[in-house]
């Protein structure tokens, strides 16, 4: 089959949210300590704070718009007055410094939930996102059954740094997971008695933030968010969803290095699609509305010890990728969105060990997107040869994937084709067809190939995967590499 793509520019679908490439900081395994933090010993680079000096320059490289933080399922056990002032307590990891939760985890080498000595809290956070750009997003505990802690987080918030400067704030974490310190599993509409109290009393002290509340997988948790889509409704601002693709499921959760498994990673953003217009469609039927969403955990998983022995191959970097399409396809709905992790746990951008730091394949996959994803998607038709995929843990089987994943959007001035070539052996030529878009030669385009879906950055090789840009006269004409991602950039 001779494959096509046809991108009919004046045909505008939806805005793009910047805010869907953000970023993940838990306190867990090595995202702060041996992260963000150098830990004991280490001779990496340092500024005064203890901070690494090369994750912040590669976080400012990465420019993610959305920081999200403390969590993930640490928030639900963490007190924020600890991490202010000069005094700050040591104290254990009370969500991850657990024996059985070790065990459940696979037993790290370095403790899936070190001591926490609270150096690095909320005013080291929100300087931290003032210094890479990123809008900062809170996750408020719930572990506490009065909501005045919270509130209290979002008055010292709005009294230091000015109203809106966390727009966003997330009541509880994954309330319907057994493992939440002090969740609500099992019990929605305990969640929803819950929210509606943290709610009062947060925009009690500041009126003007917005609002996360706890949604769940479309599949396996329906009864728990058509619940709480009902007790809730209009006074969220945003349903959280978290999704990992593919998921940790007992007794089998094993991850291969086949080509069948590359390939069901690889159309991981068909199925987050699918969950996408599972909820759509049940809020459209409970309130006859859309209800934004906010993606704020997703990634490429598989067994629970990848979340501290992280994956680091140009596999994820195809799986993200095909998500971040997903993104675009359902930017309707899809307002925020937040990868666990940035550092350190399942498949993160960024890697480090005592001393060094590594940027995967998704480092480049994610700046790729960020620095040229236009703000609105336009109409694509794309002819190409398919795949079959094999069932992954909870990545369905699916008998025609296409090999080009092709998304398209713009700006006033810019135009972004991003192709995603899914064969891991063969390059992929294309006819390209671009309407209503009259744009300058040459055009640029920006690549990032790999030597098969194994293919890795290491100390020793930084850059075996990394992004290539070339200036080419425009034929419309390409042909993409194997196992790769494609933007080809036009400007008028």
């Amino acid at each position: 089959m001779r494959s096509s793509v046809i991108v009919k520019a004046n045909i505008h679908l939806d805005s793009i949210d910047p805010r869907i490439y953000g970023q993940n900081i838990e306190h867990m395994g090595r995202q702060v300590l041996g992260g963000l933090v150098a830990e004991p010993g280490s001779k990496a680079p340092q500024d005064d704070r203890g901070f690494r000096s090369d994750v912040l320059e590669s976080i400012k490289r990465l420019n993610p718009p959305l920081l999200r933080w403390p969590g993930g399922c640490f928030a639900d056990s963490y007190h924020w007055p600890d991490g202010i002032g000069p005094i700050r307590p040591k104290v254990p990891n009370r969500m991850w410094g657990g024996f059985l939760i070790g065990m459940i985890f696979g037993n790290p080498s370095f403790p899936l939930g070190p001591v926490e000595d609270n150096r690095f809290g909320t005013d080291e956070f929100m300087e931290l996102c003032h210094d890479v750009g990123a809008e900062p997003s809170i996750t408020a505990s719930l572990g506490a059954k009065d909501p005045d802690e919270a509130a209290g987080w979002v008055a010292y918030i709005r009294e230091k740094y000015g109203v809106g400067a966390v727009p966003t704030w997330s009541v509880g974490n994954e309330q319907w997971n057994i493992i939440e310190p002090g969740g609500c599993v099992n019990k929605p509409g305990k969640y929803v008695e819950r929210f509606h109290r943290f709610a009062n009393a947060m925009r009690g002290a500041d009126p003007d933030i917005q609002l996360v509340a706890s949604g769940g997988d479309a599949l396996t948790l329906s009864r728990w968010n058509e619940e709480i889509i009902q007790g809730i409704g209009e006074a969220m601002d945003l349903l959280s969803m978290h999704l990992y693709m593919p998921a940790w499921i007992p007794l089998r959760s094993h991850v291969g290095d086949s080509p069948g498994d590359y390939y069901a990673i690889s159309a991981a953003g068909h199925a987050l699609e699918e969950q996408v217009q599972r909820i759509e469609d049940m809020t459209d039927r409970i309130l006859g509305m859309a209800m934004p969403i906010a993606f704020d955990e997703w990634n490429i998983l598989g067994p629970l010890r990848r979340f501290t022995d992280p994956y680091q191959t140009q596999r994820e970097a195809i799986g993200v990728a095909g998500i971040i399409h997903a993104f675009h396809r359902q930017a309707k709905y899809v307002k925020t969105a937040a990868l666990f992790a940035m550092l350190n746990s399942a498949a993160p951008p960024l890697l480090t060990t005592l001393d060094t730091l590594v940027r995967t394949p998704i480092f480049h996959i994610l700046r790729l997107y960020r620095q040229l994803s236009g703000k609105t998607t336009v109409l694509s038709e794309t002819k190409c040869p398919t795949v079959e995929t094999p069932r992954l843990l909870n990545l369905p089987p699916r008998r025609a994937v296409p090999l080009l994943d092709v998304s398209a959007n713009r700006d006033d001035h810019r135009l972004t084709l991003f192709v995603i070539n899914r064969d891991h052996r063969e390059k992929q030529a294309a006819e390209i067809e671009i309407s209503d878009f009259s744009f300058s030669k040459p055009v640029r385009i920006h690549t990032v190939a790999a030597n098969g879906y194994q293919a890795r950055n290491s100390e020793d090789q930084p850059e075996a995967v990394t992004e290539r840009i070339a200036e080419v006269e425009w034929s419309g004409h390409h042909i993409f590499p194997p196992c790769s991602v494609t933007a080809i950039v036009v400007e008028k």
